[in-house]
């Protein structure tokens, strides 16, 4: 029995490790994708009100297929990419903040084991 809480409390403990180091990994990651969210967020509202030509200009660099279209039509098309660009990484950044919630999680149950285990190996 000792030789099996001594296992059960190494291995809890590399797992809470690891999943720490990649749930703060996962969570830097997010804050970039989320400050990119945030700046494809102004871009569209910038548009959906009175952009200014260096808007549209920005906004044509992410979507120069609606060059194609006329002025008033491109700027519908514009407004269509620029929502649709941000619905991506909003939903992409909070798939990302929900794994890095995980994997707390798990680091927090990795911890508790390897605590409990050096308890109950009177190590503590």
């Amino acid at each position: 029995m000792e030789e099996i809480i001594k296992i059960v409390g190494i291995v809890s403990l590399i797992v809470a490790i690891a999943t720490g180091v990649t749930a703060v990994v996962c969570h830097f990651l997010a804050a970039q994708l989320n400050a990119s969210r945030e700046e494809m967020r102004a871009l569209r509202v910038a548009l959906e009100k009175d952009p200014s030509p260096a808007q549209v200009g920005q906004a044509l660099r992410h979507w120069p297929e609606a060059t194609k279209f006329g002025e008033s039509m491109q700027l519908v098309e514009l407004r269509k990419g620029a929502h649709g660009e941000e619905l991506k990484r909003a939903e992409r950044t909070e798939k990302l903040k929900g794994l890095v919630r995980v994997l707390f999680f798990f680091t927090a149950i990795g911890m508790a084991l390897f605590i409990t285990g050096q308890i109950l190996a009177g190590r503590v």
